[in-house]
């Protein structure tokens, strides 16, 4: 029997740097801020950049932090940026955990787990960094933990999971608890080329969930739009083509979606 799908946490490069905990403060001659700068924002944003494996979360999330950074007043404190899970020390214990090649957890399991670790982030990263009026941008979060864990997009060659996809959402929803994102943009890039841009920059599959290739890619994007229905926060954002002009689209998803919050 196949192993269960687990939320598939972006490799990075054995002994690499995790992208955890950094300011966006001096990022700007790699990460350049895009969009109308003359628009403000309200203040702080807490957004998550979701997607399949290789939809360029990592690199559209230090963008958008960069951009959210720039709209501050001077002398602001940064950007966070953080990722999932991890960014915490049980956090980076529990990727370590759900990626172990030899280890077979159910879904039911992992969600947990990954509830866990997100509760963690939220209570010693996310709120402080908030009440101190800081911006945070994640990658990964609830979408992820629906798509792998709980989706029926997922059933076929899958264990089956012990939540509807409504119970599931009342689990995260309820015992991950606050802050709660204010947008959650989900990258949609074809399956297809997330793959093979994920296996580039691995050097082929790299752990057990993208040695599932394209057809499992494809449901986990289902699931992603399925999520994104359900959820007010979540919009879809297209994450085809330039690097600048995906950058261009999210921050402007972000920008019209907290332009609905009530301190705006």
């Amino acid at each position: 029997m196949a192993a269960p799908a687990a939320e598939s946490p972006d490799q990075q490069p054995p002994g690499s740097p995790s992208p955890d905990i950094r300011s966006a403060e001096g990022q700007s001659a790699e990460c350049p801020p895009v969009g109308a700068k003359q628009r403000g924002v309200p203040g702080p944003l807490f957004v998550v950049l979701d997607g399949v494996d290789g939809c360029g979360k990592t690199t559209q999330a230090a963008r958008l932090a960069a951009s959210l950074a720039a709209r501050r007043p001077s002398g602001a404190e940064g950007s966070l940026h953080l990722r999932e899970p991890g960014s915490t020390s049980a956090g980076e214990r529990i990727r370590e955990l759900v990626l172990a090649p030899d280890l077979e957890l159910g879904r039911g399991t992992l969600a947990m787990l990954f509830a866990a670790a997100r509760r963690e982030t939220l209570e010693q990263l996310v709120a402080p960094a908030m009440a101190a009026g800081r911006d945070v941008v994640i990658e990964r979060f609830h979408a992820s933990t629906y798509a792998y864990q709980g989706s029926s997009q997922l059933e076929g060659g899958e264990a089956a999971s012990p939540f509807s996809d409504d119970d599931l959402l009342a689990l995260l929803r309820t015992w991950s608890g606050a802050p709660v994102p204010d947008v959650e943009v989900i990258l949609e890039l074809p399956p297809t080329v997330a793959f093979e841009r994920a296996s580039a920059r691995d050097g082929g599959p790299r752990d057990r969930f993208e040695a599932r290739g394209v057809s499992f890619q494809e449901g986990v994007a289902a699931a992603m739009r399925d999520y994104a229905s359900r959820v007010p926060s979540a919009v879809v954002v297209d994450g085809t083509g330039g690097e600048d002009e995906v950058a261009a689209r999210v921050l402007d998803a972000v920008l019209a979606r907290a332009g609905g919050r009530a301190d705006v």
